[in-house]
């Protein structure tokens, strides 16, 4: 019996180190826009909706970007929301499509505002 604690144990605390090193692997960074375009060097702009654009809908969020080692989106989740889903959404499509260089896997929150102007 007390073996298969002894077991219970380290496997316990392999678990707990190993969550502790993936922990460590994974950076967040908080970017601006100059570092944005440094980082990913392809950024197509989110696409307003016209659906928004007819409401006169605006907002501003911040969404973290889920990048895996290929540099590809893995995910796109949600800081602060812009107050409206529909302009979340457009967010987080348009920056599902961004390529960051090649590195290692990391977490970067990007500010996002969707403003209407007259041209």
């Amino acid at each position: 019996m007390k073996w298969q604690l002894k077991a219970c144990a380290f496997a316990l605390l392999i678990c707990c180190l190993s969550a502790a090193a993936r922990a460590e692997r994974v950076k967040i960074i908080y970017s601006t826009g100059v570092d944005a375009i440094a980082m990913f060097p392809y950024h197509p702009t989110p696409i307003y909706p016209w659906a928004a654009r007819l409401s006169r809908t605006t907002g501003s969020g911040i969404f973290r970007i889920y990048v895996n080692p290929d540099g590809t989106v893995k995910t796109v989740g949600i800081i602060k929301s812009t107050g409206s889903s529909v302009l979340d959404l457009a967010a987080a499509a348009g920056l599902y499509k961004w390529r960051a260089h090649p590195g290692k896997p990391r977490e970067v929150d990007m500010p996002v505002t969707f403003v209407l102007s007259r041209i």
